[in-house]
């Protein structure tokens, strides 16, 4: 696992989109459709540039790279 940990800049948002996406499809299954559609829409415009989230590609879920993010950031 790669430790090259930094803080997301406005050019990350596409990709933290992707990523965002694929965790709450995966762990959200009681979230409305129009609902997703307004977050998806709403986090990178109001959220992103001042709230700090965790969520991991459900591809690489159970790797230990949640934890590291978690213990990088309670670092700072």
């Amino acid at each position: 696992m790669s430790q090259n940990i930094r803080l997301a800049t406005a050019e990350d948002y596409p990709r933290i989109m992707e990523i965002w996406e694929s965790a709450v499809k995966a762990t959200h299954d009681f979230l409305a459709e129009e609902d997703f559609n307004y977050f998806k829409e709403a986090i990178p415009r109001d959220y992103l540039p001042h709230l700090e989230m965790l969520f991991i590609h459900n591809d690489t879920c159970g790797k230990g790279y949640g934890k590291t993010l978690y213990q990088f950031v309670k670092k700072l």
